[in-house]
């Protein structure tokens, strides 16, 4: 009996041993590539591409006080892949770049969610003048006067020969001014290879 239970505690303790494992990486390793979905690499990249393609163009830095103001509505995907944790990841972090950016700064997205559930509007609807300004109004009564919208989409597109597919990755950003409706689009793009 005490050989079965030592035999039973030995397995026990090789199994723990033998699950997952997880380290913090150190700021010099690259990310890692997903082997079936696009993970950080590839939104990173994205990220970092079409952001400095739109708000950082070559101008005098304006002090804090004279940013331009951005009502940034969110992330919406149209491709393949479920964005999961990834999509407030992405808000995050193009929320960020574009606080970085020294052109712009972002509204708080927690007076944005409150303007739009005020008004009963959802991204979209913006794009109607009549709308637009009910927003913009809410934005201000609040404190928070809003030059431009600024909406994100993800979209994917899958070409499959063989055991290998690519699935081409776009972010785009679309940045709209509230006074006329004008907007200006960038994309940004990865291709990524899957082999099964």
């Amino acid at each position: 009996m005490q050989a079965f239970l030592a035999t039973l505690s030995l397995l026990v303790l090789c199994t723990a041993c033998g699950g997952p494992t997880g380290r913090v990486k150190s700021d010099d390793e690259s990310d890692l590539t997903g082997s079936t979905r696009a993970g950080a690499e590839t939104f990173n990249r994205l990220i970092q591409e079409s952001v400095d393609n739109l708000l950082q163009k070559p101008s005098a830095q304006r002090p804090a006080e004279d940013r331009l103001k951005i009502a940034f509505l969110g992330v919406e995907n149209n491709g393949i892949e479920e964005l999961l944790d990834w999509r407030d990841t992405l808000r995050q972090r193009i929320d960020e770049a574009v606080n970085r950016s020294g052109r712009y700064r972002n509204i708080s997205d927690r007076f944005v969610k409150a303007a739009l559930n005020e008004t009963g509007l959802r991204p979209d609807d913006l794009y109607l003048p009549e709308k637009r300004r009910r927003f913009v109004q809410v934005l201000e009564a609040n404190g928070n006067p809003v030059d431009f919208l600024l909406y994100a989409s993800m979209n994917t597109g899958t070409t499959t020969a063989g055991r290998e597919t690519q699935r081409d990755y776009l972010l785009t950003l679309e940045l709209v001014d509230v006074e006329n409706g004008e907007s200006e689009k960038v994309n940004a793009d990865v291709r990524k290879e899957y082999l099964r």
